[in-house]
C-alpha cells in the first residue's frame, strides 16, 4: 500500500470508531499483514 492509502484507511477507521459505525467489508485495499500493521500504527498516531 502507498502511504496515502495507509492514511486514508486510518482516517476511515478512526471516523468509524468515533461515530460508532461499522466499516463495510472490503473497504480497504489491505493485502498483506504488514499493511494491516501499518494502518494500525497510523490510527494510533
Amino acid at each position: 500500500m502507498f502511504d496515502i492509502e495507509i492514511r486514508k484507511s486510518a482516517e476511515i477507521l478512526y471516523d468509524a470508531y468515533r461515530d460508532n459505525k461499522p466499516v463495510a467489508f472490503g473497504k480497504f485495499p489491505i493485502i498483506t499483514e504488514e499493511d494491516g500493521y501499518r494502518v494500525q500504527a497510523a490510527v494510533n498516531d
